[in-house]
């Protein structure tokens, strides 16, 4: 399994300026496929300066669902740190 990329990447607005939630379009390369699904991901700024994210499928897949959700977390940290996030 492997993401290819993030579509229609948006920010909503949130209440808590240490929360930022983003909803977006997965894409996802399977051996025999490819799909995409929508997600929510959620970075949030703990009170010891760490950061954490949080992704929730919208719609379900038919692959393991804690390794996709472990590497879709990876992902979204990743870019974040980049700066690429909205």
């Amino acid at each position: 399994m492997k993401i290819v990329e993030l579509k229609e990447l948006e920010r909503k607005n949130g209440e808590l300026h240490y929360r930022k939630i983003y909803t977006a379009k997965a894409v996802f390369q399977f051996p025999q496929e490819m799909i995409e699904r929508p997600i929510e991901i959620t970075i949030e700024h703990t009170p010891l300066g760490q950061v954490q994210s949080k992704v929730v499928l919208k719609e379900p897949i038919s692959y393991p669902l804690l390794p996709v959700l472990k590497e879709l977390s990876s992902y979204a940290l990743d870019l974040y740190r980049k700066g690429q996030l909205p």
